[in-house]
């Protein structure tokens, strides 16, 4: 399975295909897959409006006929400051997310471990059991440890984001499967970070300075960019707050007086989809 995904990862249009088309060897779709897609089917059906926080969702939905589907940005959960320019010394890369196999962290480490640079990484995040891969995170931490510039940190409260965002120059997010609109690439972008990240999935549209990767070669190639690139910082981007983000849902497609499902096309529409909701 680990290394389907890699393979899959680097051909796109064949991951899209399979998630279509791959079912059981009896021909039925898995029992628990027909019950989440009937779930999710109920859920857009009792929608007055369907909002997606990338456009790359809302293309994917859209293809599955799913739609009129509109475009909202999310917000900063909190609030990041733009990190200080940094001092001469080693690049400092960072990762930080889920540590599970969708997410990549073992080809960051295998692409970190191979490049011939005075360079630092650190890993951050929560590492939860991975049915289809079990023994993943006690795997990924022996390699880690065999390389003395790799720290493993663990998970990070949020109130310690900004900080550890502070402390690094780029974040890597090397995904092998299509990311929606994540977070961490919103605060690192606020922090002024360089971004390396997947270019399947919606990343690519938080960062519009970023690199994006497909393959394992297309990401060591990144790190030696960055490290010949040195620590530089970029401007901070500027995102809604949680409460510039209520107020546009609140006089849109959550209105109270009823004109909430009309409002909702007020929002950005999905090129491709209807204006309407």
């Amino acid at each position: 399975m680990a290394a389907a995904g890699r393979l899959l990862g680097r051909l796109p249009a064949v991951y899209r295909w399979a998630r279509l088309n791959v079912v059981r060897p009896s021909g039925a779709p898995h029992a628990d897959v027909t019950d989440r897609i009937a779930a999710a089917q109920r859920a857009i059906d009792a929608a007055d409006c369907v909002l997606s926080p990338s456009r790359d969702l809302a293309e994917r939905m859209a293809a599955m006929g799913i739609g009129p589907i509109d475009h909202t940005a999310l917000p900063l959960v909190q609030e990041i400051t733009p990190g200080p320019v940094p001092e001469d010394g080693p690049v400092r890369f960072l990762y930080a997310s889920s540590i599970i196999p969708t997410k990549g962290p073992d080809r960051l480490v295998r692409a970190f471990r191979s490049l011939r640079a005075d360079a630092r990484l650190t890993i951050a995040g929560h590492a939860p059991e991975f049915p289809t891969h079990p023994g993943f995170k006690d795997s990924l931490l022996a390699e880690a440890s065999t390389d003395p510039r790799i720290t493993w940190l663990g998970p990070v409260p949020p109130d310690q984001m900004s900080h550890l965002l502070g402390r690094h120059d780029v974040l890597v997010l090397p995904s092998i499967w299509p990311e929606n609109s994540p977070l961490i690439v919103r605060e690192a972008t606020r922090a002024g970070l360089v971004v390396i990240a997947s270019a399947q999935g919606g990343a690519r549209e938080l960062a519009p300075d970023g690199t994006f990767i497909n393959t394992d070669e297309d990401l060591s190639r990144a790190l030696r960019d960055a490290v010949a690139a040195g620590r530089i910082r970029h401007d901070p981007v500027e995102w809604p707050s949680p409460g510039t983000h209520a107020e546009a849902m609140l006089g849109g497609p959550y209105d109270s007086d009823g004109r909430g499902a009309s409002e909702c096309a007020t929002l950005t529409p999905i090129p491709g989809t209807s204006s309407e909701a």
